[in-house]
């Protein structure tokens, strides 16, 4: 049977725009008949204020709908009323890799929307380091680390609920395999060609260029940066890999990353 409903959860900077981009595109949402909701696109200022750890939802979501995205920890999810059909998956990432990609994206390219303002304005004003340690603890309150790891620990076994990592759907190597697997879970009925279609047209090279094209006064960084695993190490000093173990702990070896 058909899934009712999509739930695509995550937490920001693990690729959550690219994703909601190919959900988006007009040969998925024929093959699938389905339409994207973006729940948090019909609130005040465009942006749910709640921390990711607080988010709850008494109010089913529109119906045949790709929920897209939904930036929540599992115990989040669990509180939305879901249809008697659905599928959720959800992406998680080297939470080193986004303290990077949140600093630059924050200092330089993310609309002026919510709270973006008052954190330029700090990161402006600081030193590197300083500005990474400050996005350390400001995801740390936010909750985002911690609903990371609850998708990692929570869900267990449920077969509606499936975990993919953002280092291996932009792997040249295994992102034909890991789309198809997350297609394949959401019952979506892709073909192997129409599927290279779709990760030709929305490979980060098409999208770092598109998102050049739409933007300007940002120093020439766009939101699309590299998507590189491993490029935290490019810029975490021993002060800020310090903070980091400090804050976090063992978190890095508890979502099943490398230290």
């Amino acid at each position: 049977m058909k899934p009712v409903n999509i739930y695509h959860c995550c937490v920001q900077k693990t690729g959550s725009q690219w994703i909601k981009a190919i959900l988006s595109d007009d040969l998925v949402l024929k093959k699938t008949g389905l339409t994207i909701h973006t729940y948090h696109q019909h609130l005040p200022g465009k942006t749910d204020p709640r921390k990711l750890t607080e988010r709850t939802f008494h109010q089913p979501f529109p119906g045949n709908c790709i929920l897209t995205p939904l930036y929540m920890d599992y115990n989040s999810y669990m509180s939305i009323p879901k249809p008697a059909c659905y599928r959720t998956f959800s992406i998680i990432r080297d939470p080193r890799d986004i303290i990077v990609s949140w600093y630059f994206s924050v200092k330089y390219s993310h609309p002026l929307m919510g709270k973006i303002p008052q954190h330029r304005e700090i990161l402006n004003k600081v030193p590197l380091d300083e500005g990474l340690i400050y996005c350390i603890d400001y995801l740390r309150d936010y909750g985002l680390f911690a609903a990371q790891q609850s998708w990692v620990s929570e869900p267990g076994s449920d077969p509606l609920i499936k975990l993919f990592r953002f280092e291996e759907l932009v792997n040249p190597g295994q992102q034909f395999s890991k789309l198809t697997d997350l297609f394949s879970h959401c019952h979506f009925h892709l073909s192997g060609d129409e599927i290279k279609y779709l990760m030709k047209k929305y490979s980060l090279e098409e999208m770092q260029k598109k998102a050049k094209k739409n933007q300007s006064g940002n120093q020439g960084i766009s939101h699309y940066r590299k998507g590189v695993p491993g490029d935290w190490q490019n810029y975490f000093n021993e002060k800020v890999k310090s903070a980091f173990v400090q804050h976090l702990g063992n978190l890095v070896k508890e979502l099943g990353y490398r230290e």
